[in-house]
Formats: structure tokens, sequence, C-alpha cells
């Protein structure tokens, strides 16, 4: 298990930009996301969070799969034209093969299930952080 102290010392630096559509998932989660990063950038759809996305440096992307507009996995096709790197998490109340192989193909780095478990929250956060940390950002360094 992650040592969450150490994770929320690490992670509280990151800008995150959070897309989800439906209000009350959204300030659930969104609460669940304050105990990690002092910056979250909320949208409510796909087109909004593409918009957001190009307008705002952020370090990962934690995105629902079904909204309108645009879908999650669509939103992550379009900033993956932008960015190759940046850590994509998707998030969905389905657990249907397609959407699981559509987001490797795309190169998510990780696939939740809702409700969000914070222990596995916090493994994929772990996990994120040491992506962007070999890009060479070292505010992010656990060593």
């Amino acid at each position: 298990m992650v040592d969450l102290e150490e994770l929320i010392e690490h992670s509280k630096n990151l800008k995150i930009l959070y897309v989800e559509d439906n209000q009350d998932t959204r300030e659930m989660t969104t609460m669940m996301l304050e105990d990690f990063f002092q910056t979250i950038i909320l949208s409510t759809d796909g087109e909004d969070g593409f918009n957001k996305f190009r307008e705002h440096k952020v370090d990962l992307v934690l995105t629902d799969i079904n909204m309108p507009k645009l879908n999650g996995l669509e939103l992550c096709r379009k900033i993956r034209e932008i960015d190759k790197n940046i850590p994509l998490i998707v998030l969905s109340a389905h657990n249907e093969t397609n959407y699981f192989e559509d987001s490797e193909e795309i190169g998510v780095d990780g696939y939740l299930l809702k409700p969000i478990d914070i222990e596995q929250l916090a493994n994929l956060l772990y996990n994120v952080i040491k992506k962007i940390e070999k890009k060479g950002d070292d505010r992010y360094d656990f060593d």
C-alpha cells in the first residue's frame, strides 16, 4: 500500500483537470481529490474539458467516459494529439471490455470504476507521479 502522507506531499503541487458531467459525482470526487491536490480545474463535459486543457498547463487529466458533447475517450484522443505524455486517468461506471480496450489503445495511464476506491486511486496517483518524475520534473521525486 502507498504511504498516503508521502503521496499527498508529492501530489499537492500537481494541477489536475477533472472532467465529469454528473454534478453529484463531480462534487463527491472533488472532495476526495482535494485531499491530494491544491489546484483542481473542473469541467462539465468533454468539449469544455478540452478547451480547459488547452487553456491551462495541467499535470494530469481525470475524466469520466460517458459525457455530452465529447466523451472521455474522444477527449483523451484529442489530448494525445497535443501531448503524448500527459497522464490520463479514465473513470467509468461501466465495466465494459470495449472501453478498456479503447483506453489502452489511446494510451490511458489508468482506468478506475465508480464509485472510486481511495486505495486504488492512491496507487494510481503514485504511478502517475512516478511517470511525471521520469519526465524530469523533480518536484515529484519520491527518492
